[in-house]
């Protein structure tokens, strides 16, 4: 992944810029996703991830370079993992797609438009791999996140049950066509 740097919109006064997360950052982004988890929490959202989140399950991520940090100001903003392929919940698919997972802002950043530009930069990222669709899933109960999504360009192409092992809820596919 490359560093990119969005324009100042809708930061008027400063740059948004992208990176792969460094081993450095491993505990800014657990507390940007526990932070974003106990702030769901705490309005009666359903969210699958635990609060704290888990550092391991973040760090493997990390490791193969598919977290990604937006930074702002030498602080970090907001965090999202992009990947090639999602087995998990997608199935063997052909590489026509990128995978966003675990889309997290921190609260004081909240309606300044940082999940639409972290949702842009992926698409841009996964554009740049010759690939023409985004794709992300997200609990079909969370009716607030799926209306979000939606505003943001992506459409429902499936549903499946159980987003992770163990676990039996439903769970929404949702796919941008990229142009």
């Amino acid at each position: 992944m490359t560093m990119s740097a969005l324009p100042s919109e809708p930061w008027k006064d400063h740059t948004l810029t992208f990176r792969p997360a460094q081993p450095g950052d491993l505990r800014h982004v657990v507390d940007i996703l526990s932070e974003a988890g106990a702030w769901a929490k705490a309005r009666g959202v359903e969210r699958w991830w635990p609060v704290p989140f888990p550092e391991a399950w973040v760090r493997p991520g990390v490791e193969r370079g598919e977290v990604v940090v937006a930074e702002s100001r030498s602080q970090l903003v907001g965090t999202l993992t992009l990947t090639r392929e999602d087995r998990l919940m997608w199935g063997e698919q052909p590489p026509i797609a990128g995978y966003v997972h675990r889309v997290a802002i921190r609260r004081e950043f909240a309606h300044q438009g940082l999940g639409g530009s972290l949702l842009g930069w992926a698409a841009s990222e996964v554009q740049r791999w010759g690939r023409s669709r985004l794709r992300l899933d997200c609990l079909s109960t969370n009716e607030s996140l799926v209306k979000y999504y939606r505003n943001q360009g992506f459409s429902e192409v499936g549903r499946v049950r159980g987003n992770i092992p163990g676990e039996d809820r439903p769970s929404i596919l949702m796919e941008r066509l990229l142009t």
